[in-house]
């Protein structure tokens, strides 16, 4: 599971999730920490995933549309998020989310450049295989798609899961 954007409802999500037994990544922009809106304070963030057994992951520092930036202010973006995370929470943070699931060939080598592992774009392929390019990892499906629940069943099952490119 992965959620975006340090928003005042992941305090509720990550009580539902710790209550079912499950984990989550959640795609943190630390520059936009400060309470406007609907997202949480820079306190409020430390406060609900430090010790939550969640992954904290980047979002862009101020979740900009990577790919069409300057390529320098681009990697600012990236690299002060990771930096801003890693102090904040005390832990390597190599992981991300496209903002707005915008990417280009030159953001995924900036991602590169800044120890970035993985990264999550807004693609839904309806299925479990194994990324094959994880800095282009697709998501399964999205919590508005009507096969959710569907979706969430095979897996459970372990119906779905891909074998050298066929599905089961």
């Amino acid at each position: 599971l992965s959620y975006d954007d340090a928003v005042k409802q992941d305090k509720r999500l990550i009580s539902i999730m710790k209550q079912h037994g499950l984990k989550g990544t959640f795609n943190v922009n630390a520059g936009l920490l400060s309470g406007n809106g609907n997202h949480m304070t820079l306190d409020e963030a430390y406060a609900l995933y430090t010790g939550s057994g969640m992954e904290v992951a980047a979002h862009g520092y101020k979740h900009l549309h990577l790919a069409n930036v300057d390529s320098a202010i681009a990697t600012y973006d990236v690299i002060n998020d990771r930096v801003e995370l890693e102090k904040l929470f005390d832990t390597v943070v190599k992981r991300m989310a496209y903002a707005y699931g915008n990417y280009s060939d030159s953001v995924v080598d900036i991602l590169t450049m800044c120890g970035i592992e993985y990264a999550r774009t807004v693609t839904s392929t309806e299925k479990f295989d194994i990324p094959n390019d994880w800095l282009r990892m697709p998501a399964t499906c999205h919590h508005n798609n009507p096969r959710l629940m569907e979706l969430a069943e095979r897996f459970v099952e372990g119906k779905g899961q891909s074998t050298h490119g066929i599905d089961t």
